[in-house]
């Protein structure tokens, strides 16, 4: 599976990753750094949570639990079935498509770089964070005047820690694509299978 990305029709991958690590700055280092933390993520997704009981009230526990098993299932599919099934190698791993010492890595508080870990397709940070942008702006809709300019919001902060993976240097282009269409996979099935079920608040009757 890895000669695949190895081939001449992955060589856009190689040059984009290269084209948007190479734009870095200092400020772009540490804004970058901070949206693709496992913090901004958790932070974000409590704030979404408490929109979603202001939103639905008594309701919102059903929300919230559809939205909390879909990002876990995108999570847990992408870490433990896909990646050790295809085992690409993250960029700052593979040595056999980019130097590694080329890179511009994020050096950490303790003076090590930051690599990741050693497989990257696909990217979980992209899968996690667009499974939260489709399913939270779903059950915006209809419920804020701002909804469009939210659910826009949303998918902007999507792209953002995306971005940011490549940026990093430790996902390719792809890897943060493939995560993204895992996502929307996931999520249009869970909300499929809780219409279904009944499970949507206003869905009983």
């Amino acid at each position: 599976m890895v000669d695949i990305f190895h081939s001449p029709a992955f060589a856009w991958d190689i040059a984009l990753l290269k084209y948007i690590n190479a734009l870095n700055s200092p400020f772009m280092d540490v804004f970058m750094w901070v949206v693709s933390s496992n913090y901004f993520g958790v932070c974000v997704f409590v704030l979404l949570s408490l929109l979603v009981v202001a939103l639905y009230k008594k309701s919102s526990w059903k929300v919230l639990a559809v939205i909390g098993l879909t990002v876990a299932l995108t999570d847990m599919f992408s870490a433990r079935v896909i990646k050790p099934l295809v085992r690409r190698p993250r960029p700052t791993h593979d040595i056999e498509c980019v130097d590694p010492s080329a890179l511009h890595l994020h050096r950490k508080d303790d003076g090590s770089y930051y690599y990741g870990g050693k497989y990257g397709f696909p990217s979980n940070h992209a899968a996690n964070f667009m499974a939260m942008a489709i399913m939270f702006s779903f059950f915006m809709k209809g419920r804020m005047r701002t909804y469009r300019p939210a659910a826009a919001f949303l998918f902007l902060l999507a792209f953002l820690v995306g971005y940011s993976r490549c940026y990093l240097a430790v996902h390719y282009p792809s890897d943060v694509v493939a995560g993204w269409l895992l996502a929307a996979m996931f999520s249009s099935a869970a909300l499929f299978a809780a219409k279904r079920l009944k499970l949507l608040p206003g869905s009983e009757q």
